[in-house]
């Protein structure tokens, strides 16, 4: 498995469970808080807040946010977040948008 869609697939695993998933902010703590997405303390993520979890540099997460991007109508990580943050969009549709991009990759992989 390619690393990309390794990330993509780690991406979706901690947002399998709706109380991991978020709106607002890209991460939160318990307390639902605003906190940085990679603190120890964050058990919630938004869509770009969990590519960003996961990542192992700015480089593979702009990577990891093109790869997002191909299978959606999104044009910008800006996009990608109002997706996430707008009032209609529900969990369910959240993870739909991880499993076509980790589909997309293994038709298509990209190079990071």
């Amino acid at each position: 498995m390619g690393i990309l869609k390794q990330k993509l697939v780690d991406a979706r695993e901690l947002l399998s469970k709706p109380e991991n998933w978020t709106k607002g902010t890209r991460a939160r703590d318990f307390y639902r808080r605003s906190v940085d997405t990679k603190a120890p303390e964050a058990c919630q993520w938004c869509l770009l807040g969990a590519l960003d979890k996961v990542s192992d540099c700015q480089s593979q997460f702009v990577s990891l946010i093109r790869a997002m991007r191909t299978v959606s109508n999104a044009n910008s990580s800006t996009a990608l977040f109002t997706f996430n943050d707008r009032r209609s969009t529900k969990h369910a549709d959240v993870i739909a948008l991880f499993d076509r991009a980790i589909e997309s990759l293994e038709k298509n992989p990209l190079t990071p």
